[in-house]
Formats: C-alpha cells, sequence, structure tokens
C-alpha cells in the first residue's frame, strides 16, 4: 500500500508501517460517584481494574444480581456506538478489553452504565478524582453511599426510581 506513495515523499520521511500510539495505563486509583435514581454510591477502584471489575462492583454496591447483559456508553447517551459492551455480546469492544487507567478519564467525565436491556437501569458515572500518585486498590471498594438501593425488579409503579 506505501508503496504507491513513495514517489511524493522523501525516501527517510515513508515508512512501511503505521504509528499505533500505545495505550497510557494511570495506574492509581480512581474515584467515581454512581447514582442511580435518588441513591449514590462512591467507589474506589484502581486504574489496572477492567471495566467489567467496575460494573461488578457497582452491581454489589447496589445489590443486584449479575443476571443480565450491560454496557457502558462513554458518550452518555444511551444505545450510542460509543459503547463500551459486557463480554457476553455479540459485538466488542467488550469491557474485560479495557483497564479503566486506559480510557483517557478526566475528573468530571460522566458516562452512562447500562444494566439489564430489557428493562435499561440506568446508572450514572461520574469520575470524581483521580489519585495517580498512589498505589491502586488491590480491591474495589465502595467509600460512601447515600439513600436506599431501588429494587433490581420493582413493580411498574416504582420504575421511575431506575430513570434519570
Amino acid at each position: 500500500f506505501f508503496e504507491a506513495f513513495a514517489e511524493f515523499f522523501p525516501k527517510e520521511e515513508l515508512q512501511k508501517t503505521l504509528h499505533r500510539k500505545a495505550k497510557k495505563l494511570v495506574k492509581g486509583t480512581f474515584i467515581f460517584k454512581v447514582s442511580l435514581g435518588k441513591s449514590w454510591r462512591k467507589i474506589a477502584i484502581s486504574g489496572e481494574d477492567t471495566l467489567d471489575d467496575l460494573q461488578t462492583v457497582i452491581n454489589d454496591a447496589f445489590g443486584f444480581d449479575f443476571d443480565h447483559l450491560y454496557a457502558f456508553f462513554m458518550d452518555g447517551k444511551r444505545w450510542s456506538h460509543n459503547a463500551i459492551n459486557a463480554p457476553g455480546c455479540d459485538e466488542g469492544p467488550y469491557t474485560d478489553d479495557f483497564c479503566i487507567g486506559e480510557l483517557n478519564l478526566s475528573p468530571g467525565q460522566e458516562f452512562l452504565y447500562l444494566f439489564d436491556f430489557g428493562d435499561e437501569c440506568c446508572f450514572w458515572v461520574k469520575l470524581e478524582k483521580i489519585k495517580d500518585d498512589e498505589i491502586g486498590l488491590s480491591k474495589a471498594k465502595v467509600i460512601e453511599s447515600k439513600g436506599e438501593a431501588p429494587e433490581q425488579y420493582p413493580s411498574w409503579e416504582d420504575e421511575e426510581d431506575w430513570e434519570e
């Protein structure tokens, strides 16, 4: 492919391969505030943990089962193409392929964790702080919480607790 352009560039400037930028990994501790309805949890997790690990901590923090598919919509828009999907989904990219510290997140950034594609339970995830001057945690944990978590399978009258 590169040979078609050879005559337009000095010999030393044209390379036979494309430069691919390596992912930079921030290894510190990431503090997320995860909101569901009127309840929220602050979660501390290592930059070396994956998005799959983050969804596990979120589900544990809100007392949810792990019986549904999910996706992270990094632009905050439900069903956009800017999604990172559960490993069981038909198409990637997949949550177990991305460490949190590779996502180039910055404090204040928000994204959507959508759990259960049928009922569409929407968790809003906001990065509050990156402590990149300390070693990442060996195990993610909830460091603060407010409010009772809504039921995972609410009655129809309670379903508005899940909405934005």
